[in-house]
């Protein structure tokens, strides 16, 4: 499974939010961005249950205030 997550931060300290981000198991990429978000990374796990706990530790990182989550769909 893959999904994409955008993430919103506070001002200070994205550096190193955008590192502890490319930690998490299963991101396999993670950039800045311009724009209505901050961040965005992307994710694949074999399940969706290891996508939810990537996006809630990504949640709990200090300068994220929200993200919004898209999951791939395969036909």
């Amino acid at each position: 499974m893959k999904a994409i997550v955008f993430v919103k931060l506070e001002p200070k300290g994205v550096i190193g939010t955008l590192e502890s981000v490319r930690k998490i198991k299963g991101v396999t990429k993670a950039f800045f961005t311009f724009g209505r978000y901050d961040l965005v990374a992307f994710i694949e796990a074999p399940v969706v249950g290891d996508i939810c706990r990537a996006v809630l530790e990504i949640n709990r990182l200090p300068n994220v205030t929200s993200t919004e989550t898209l999951l791939e769909l395969q036909p």
